[in-house]
């Protein structure tokens, strides 16, 4: 069947004071709970995983020698408050509704497999109480239940914790490279306890759990330059663990390598960039792999710096190798964000009449947002509007700066 992970549980009996038990009485002290096949205790109120079924075992109760046993009425709610008898017995139960029903053994079971609903989304505080009590026919002829017997709480917890991480530096701020072999993993889960970070993308059989922490430090395992996943699961007190580890990417720097190795430049702000060689002081000869995007602005041959100055918007990288002979460096993407003029409002380089109509068919709804390439807030109030056409025709006659 299934087991509750770590989690040592014993039966535990509920006891309650010696007295005599009315005729038809369940004895709780006879009472046996098992989930997933393990004991379980049901005043218990830490949190249990269940996988499949909640079982619960009793005692026939003693009937007098003339009455007539019909069986066992159940029904499964979130409240411990006892049920009266036109709240539980035979005349309303259905076997085919939610967790309650009838049966003649002294044993009912509450699968998940059969009864999903009353299982989906538990948690912790998901508090299950079992009213149980005895249908039977008195020495008369007529129909008597005994006194509902509640079982519980069982404070079921099937629910998988699930949790994000980043690789972060000292700061906490998120980081795409280094050269540390020991880095920063910022955890993010919630109701969880324990944690296990791997280079592996499998969960291995045996697992060494750590308590959680927010900040874990991870030392990498295998120290060969370049892209890193690690990945990280989950488990929380009653023993779930996350179905899907939590997973995040940097890349391991050789000790000399292109600094920024990735970087991601706003035209906006800047028009050049500079990018050295970190671990070595020797001259390098430098090039650019997607020359529209960017070019190298000065000396670029037996240097250790250069300044890239920006063309366009796209993706490039730098690429240095050792003027005196050598392996060639790769810096990581050097992501280029395109800056257009205010008021060019389709992006070719020119402010003139085909952007006002480009912003006609916006104000008309016939071209999104999205449609309007550059910064078109030309009265800077923070809004596109009329008024910024307006300002526009002006510009275009003459009366108006943008």
């Amino acid at each position: 069947m299934f087991s509750l992970t770590s989690l040592l549980l014993g039966l535990v009996l509920i006891t309650v004071p010696n007295f005599a038990l009315a005729i038809g009485e369940i004895n709780k002290d006879t009472i046996e709970v098992n989930v997933d096949s393990e004991f379980y205790s049901p005043s218990s109120t830490d949190p249990v995983e269940c996988n499949e079924d909640v079982e619960v075992i009793w005692s026939k109760p003693d009937l007098c020698d003339t009455c007539g046993f019909n069986g066992y009425v159940y029904k499964w709610t979130n409240s411990e408050n006892p049920m009266n008898d036109n709240e539980l017995n035979s005349d309303t139960v259905n076997a085919s509704l939610q967790g309650e029903g009838l049966v003649t053994t002294p044993t009912t079971t509450v699968s998940k497999s059969t009864n999903a609903s009353f299982f989906a989304d538990d948690d912790t505080g998901s508090f299950r109480y079992l009213h149980l009590k005895t249908w039977y026919t008195n020495s008369t002829g007529h129909v008597n239940y005994s006194d509902d017997v509640v079982i519980g709480p069982i404070n079921i917890d099937n629910v998988s914790p699930d949790g994000t991480i980043n690789i972060v530096d000292s700061n906490g701020d998120s980081i795409e490279s280094t050269t540390n072999l020991i880095v920063d993993v910022d955890l993010n889960v919630d109701e969880t306890s324990k944690y296990y970070l791997s280079e592996s993308a499998g969960l291995p059989s045996s697992v060494n759990w750590k308590e959680y922490t927010d900040i874990a430090k991870y030392e990498l395992s295998d120290d060969t330059a370049g892209d890193k996943t690690i990945y990280a699961w989950f488990k929380d007190e009653a023993g779930n663990i996350s179905s899907d580890p939590a997973t995040d990417t940097f890349t391991l720097l050789e000790s000399t390598h292109i600094s920024p190795y990735s970087t991601s430049i706003d035209m906006q702000n800047v028009s050049t960039k500079d990018f050295t060689i970190e671990g070595s002081s020797a001259g390098y000869d430098w090039s650019v792999t997607n020359s529209s995007v960017a070019q190298i602005s000065g000396e670029s041959s037996n240097v250790n710096t250069i300044t890239l100055e920006l063309l366009a918007g796209g993706t490039c990288k730098l690429e240095a190798t050792p003027s005196a002979g050598g392996e060639t460096l790769t810096s990581g993407n050097i992501e280029v964000k395109q800056a257009f003029k205010k008021g060019d409002a389709n992006g070719d380089g020119n402010v003139d009449i085909f952007d006002g109509v480009l912003f006609v068919n916006y104000l008309l709804g016939k071209k999104s947002k999205s449609d309007i390439k550059g910064d078109f807030d030309l009265n800077n109030d923070r809004k596109i509007d009329i008024f910024d056409g307006v300002r526009f025709v002006n510009y275009l006659l003459g009366k108006k700066s943008l």
